[in-house]
């Protein structure tokens, strides 16, 4: 794991605090897929756990994430073995279906993944965005936060069902990047910092725009 964990950091840029809270709290050695070759892990990837609503059903399902190859054995198809490795562990598991968010575009496509949802992005300025008022959120707030979300997601096709504990953990990352979650009195945001910029990650609230 102490491997799995430096290649994680090399590919990924990611370092302490967040690279030991991730491992500590989310990665584990049952969860963990890695290639191995000459005494080295040349791959790995990460199988987590997630049940999702669909169309008013819930499926179960794995999230693949940290998909990464040592540069050192890129280009002899690693990354394409522990993929058809972690989908049909999967299976195994009992799990209906896998996904993940891509970094790159192009290779997921060539194991026949398709894209299910995507992401946009919007800019607000510091003066629109004071109109909100709001706090930082604690462990207390956690389940006004779960019932925001409950709420909202109830009647949408798709969504991840959450816990308590789901949130907690949230929280908690997002707090080692300078965030966190802050409530309204109508709703909630999870940010995290870099430099001067807010980047929000989620937001269940009403705007005027």
């Amino acid at each position: 794991m102490q491997d799995v964990k430096l290649l994680w950091s090399r590919s990924f840029g990611d370092v302490d605090p967040y690279l030991s809270w991730y491992f500590d709290n989310v990665s584990s050695p049952g969860n963990t897929v890695v290639c191995t070759t000459e005494g080295k892990v040349a791959a790995s990837l990460q199988l987590i756990d997630y049940d999702v609503c669909i169309g008013g059903k819930i499926y179960k399902s794995c999230y693949i994430a940290g998909v990464c190859t040592d540069e050192e054995f890129r280009h002899r198809g690693y990354g394409s073995e522990i993929m058809r490795f972690a989908e049909e562990e999967a299976a195994r598991r009992g799990k209906d279906f896998v996904f993940l968010c891509p970094a790159i575009d192009g290779f997921y496509e060539r194991l026949g993944y398709k894209i299910w949802f995507s992401l946009y992005e919007n800019t607000v300025l510091p003066d629109e965005a004071a109109k909100q008022e709001c706090r930082k959120a604690d462990e207390s707030d956690i389940d006004y936060i779960l019932q925001v979300y409950n709420d909202f997601a109830k009647n949408k096709c798709g969504y991840v069902l959450r816990t308590k504990q789901d949130f907690l953990r949230i929280m908690r990352a997002h707090e080692l990047f300078g965030g966190g979650i802050y409530i309204t009195d109508s709703g909630y945001f999870i940010f995290e910092k870099s430099g001067n910029t807010m980047h929000i990650n989620e937001m269940l609230c009403p705007i005027d725009d």
